[in-house]
């Protein structure tokens, strides 16, 4: 985005020495984000305060494998099949960890195209289609059950 530790960020690359494999979007349309998400080949997060983000489901639903930290939400939604969860134990775990689930994925591109199609399938399991399922299922047995207890009281 744009916001006040933009220009933090971008000293800090350019001390790093990263400042050319570094690509500043600055605040877009979530349509033109999507588009430039699905560029990628990874989709990399490294948040410890989001307790599940859209931003996963969209990567999943783009086909992209994830690597993430193992808390929240991401630790139910992310499988081995579809992407790399890294222990957030620790600051140091948690980049160090990013960082070769990243280079792991980065050599090995039969593995990221299999999570990539798994990925796919992940986003399904999370589609609108599939929770009306889920919720008319819950409905159905809360039903159910009530049914049976006023059967059972009568």
């Amino acid at each position: 985005g744009d916001g006040p530790l933009r220009a933090a960020w971008t000293r800090r690359a350019e001390e790093l020495g990263l400042s050319g494999r570094c690509v500043w979007h600055g605040m877009v349309p979530r349509t033109e984000a999507l588009r430039i998400m699905g560029e990628g080949h990874v989709l990399a997060i490294s948040s410890l305060k989001d307790l599940t983000s859209t931003v996963l489901l969209e990567g999943l639903a783009l086909g992209l494998p994830v690597v993430c930290p193992d808390h929240c939400g991401f630790s139910e939604v992310v499988t081995p099949a579809c992407g790399i969860k890294v222990s957030p134990r620790t600051i140091e775990a948690l980049v160090s960890g990013l960082g070769a689930a990243v280079m792991e994925l980065e050599a090995d591109e039969t593995k990221r195209f299999a999570m990539a199609e798994a990925a796919l399938g992940r986003a399904a399991d999370y589609s609108l289609a599939r929770n009306r399922q889920r919720l008319a299922a819950i409905y159905e047995r809360v039903l159910a059950e009530a049914a049976q207890k006023t059967r059972t009281a009568a």
